[in-house]
């Protein structure tokens, strides 16, 4: 990894300069010109010839009406004749595949279907999945003969269905699985059903949403940032979008075309009027708007974050790559963990040698306890001896003579 090791000591050459951080910008006019005007065209033509993948997941609890979501959303009978029971012990994700063509752009799209989704358990299953996605794109992508074109059936855009009953409240079944889904995959919430909702408790629920939305952290696709900002503004003022699906078509009046809607005793609820709920207009915001950008994100965020944890997982170190806008914060973040790293373990070190050293003190004295107890003992053996030989060099004393008798 030259470049990488390269990047990471570049403090140690302060001459080299990224050219990242230069903000010199100088404006060329050519002479002949260079032929970039026609690079409209050329990508034009490129759109009409190759192409475009796009993978959405219908997620949700059960009896939500995701397989329904999907015909109204694409204006079209991908599920024929779907009953959303969510019946199934486990986790079962269908594909329906479709191909799309308008005005000479051609769309592979692929909605997929999850049935079964119960319990926290049947999360862990619509993950593997799009992990094994992630994991045969890069397979592809690493073969030694890979195809020109590379198979994509990684998913781009996850559509995660929030029951109206809740009132604007998010449970804490969706909160886990939202957290867990955004950090895999570009997620939108929807509030699905909303016809059960007056304008204004729709209006009460989203914004309640958006609140629990921000305070569990949970991340969720706001749209391209290079967009207009309107456009932006669109995605996270409306989030969650309110849909309503149907499956049946009614005339609104005579010589009208007949619309998808669900007719009750007071009235017709359509699904493509923009009064009665947000289809139409997540509609084009995802198709139109933010489909490139869907794309790219599945694969510079979450594709390149799965294929950097698979290399960890091999023995790769940890690492400030990729080498992007937040390399410096990146690397300032790390030179600051390995400074506190580094104090930590001086201070370890410190707290090692001096108890080493009370260690050593408590020894020396003992050591000069035991040499002073030593040293009286000798002297006290010694004062015995010296007395001994004292008793023993004194003469004994005369008997007294006895007197005549």
């Amino acid at each position: 990894m030259p470049l990488e090791y390269a990047l990471q000591n570049s403090r140690h050459r302060p001459e080299v300069k990224f050219w990242k951080t230069e903000e010199v910008s100088v404006t060329l006019h050519p002479d002949p010109a260079l032929g970039i005007s026609y690079l409209e065209a050329a990508t034009l033509e490129r759109i009409h010839r190759r192409p475009i993948t796009l993978n959405v997941m219908f997620v949700g609890a059960a009896g939500l009406g995701k397989s329904t979501l999907i015909n109204s959303f694409f204006q079209s009978d991908l599920v024929a004749g779907c009953e959303d029971t969510d019946d199934l012990d486990d986790v079962r994700v269908t594909p329906y595949p479709a191909q799309l063509e308008e005005d000479g752009v051609n769309l592979h799209l692929t909605a997929l279907d999850t049935v079964g989704l119960h319990r926290t358990e049947d999360l862990v299953l619509i993950t593997d999945y799009l992990d094994t996605q992630y994991h045969q794109y890069m397979v592809t992508e690493h073969a030694p003969r890979r195809p020109a074109v590379l198979p994509d059936t990684r998913v781009h855009l996850i559509f995660y269905l929030l029951q109206s009953g809740t009132r604007g409240r998010l449970t804490p079944f969706d909160r886990r699985n939202l957290q867990a889904l955004s950090a895999k995959a570009n997620v939108v919430p929807l509030l699905a059903k909303a016809d059960i909702f007056t304008p204004e408790e729709r209006h009460q629920a989203k914004l309640q949403l958006a609140q629990e939305f921000e305070r569990h952290a949970i991340e969720t696709y706001r749209g391209p940032a290079d967009e207009d900002p309107a456009e932006v503004q669109a995605f996270t003022g409306r989030e969650p979008f309110a849909v309503i699906a149907s499956d049946q078509f009614h005339t609104v009046g005579a010589g009208d075309s007949p619309v998808r809607g669900r007719l009750y005793p007071w009235g017709l609820v359509e699904v493509e009027n923009p009064a009665h709920c947000d289809v139409a207009e997540l509609r084009r915001l995802v198709m139109s708007v933010s489909l490139h950008d869907l794309i790219e994100t599945t694969h510079d965020t979450y594709y390149a974050a799965f294929r950097v944890s698979h290399m960890r997982l091999n023995g790769r170190p940890e690492s400030v790559m990729p080498f992007d806008a937040d390399f410096e914060s990146k690397l300032t973040t790390t030179q600051s963990q390995f400074v506190g790293l580094m104090q930590q373990r001086e201070e370890q070190l410190r707290t090692a040698f001096m108890a080493r050293i009370r260690d050593k003190e408590s020894e020396l004295r003992q050591y000069e306890d035991k040499a002073l107890q030593r040293e009286l003992e000798l002297e006290a053996e010694d004062l015995q001896r010296q007395e001994a030989e004292l008793e023993a060099r004194q003469p004994e004393s005369p008997k007294p003579a006895s007197k005549p008798g």
